[in-house]
C-alpha cells in the first residue's frame, strides 16, 4: 500500500505568477480590509495554503475588463470566493444565522 504524499503549507506560500507588486496590493488590501473576508466578515491570514488564507478577489473579474487596481480588489474566504465566481462575480447575501 503506497502513501499520497501532501505538500506541506509551507510548500505552497510561493506562486509562480506573484510578482512583488502583487504581493504589496496583496498585503495592502488584507490590511485595508481589516484581516477578514469583505463579504462574511470571517477573519483570515495572509499566509498561502492554509484553509483560512486570504483571496484576494476581483470585484469585476479580469475577463470582464477588470484591473489590479486598488479600487477593484476585495479581501475574501475561501467559500465566499468561490461563491462569487459561481454567482457571476457577484457578492451572494449572506443567511441570517440562528441560534440553536
Amino acid at each position: 500500500m503506497s502513501s499520497i504524499a501532501f505538500p506541506k503549507p509551507k510548500d505552497l506560500q510561493v506562486f509562480p505568477e506573484d510578482t512583488a507588486e502583487k504581493i504589496v496590493l496583496r498585503k495592502q488590501r488584507f490590511e485595508l480590509d481589516g484581516r477578514r473576508c469583505v463579504d462574511c466578515g470571517r477573519p483570515v491570514i495572509l499566509e498561502r495554503g492554509y484553509w483560512n488564507s486570504m483571496h484576494l478577489m476581483h470585484l469585476k473579474s479580469k475577463g470582464s475588463g477588470g484591473d489590479w487596481s486598488m479600487d477593484n480588489l476585495a479581501t475574501g474566504c475561501l467559500d465566499c470566493h468561490g461563491k462569487r465566481h459561481n454567482a457571476g462575480g457577484k457578492p451572494v447575501p449572506r443567511k441570517p444565522r440562528t441560534n440553536r
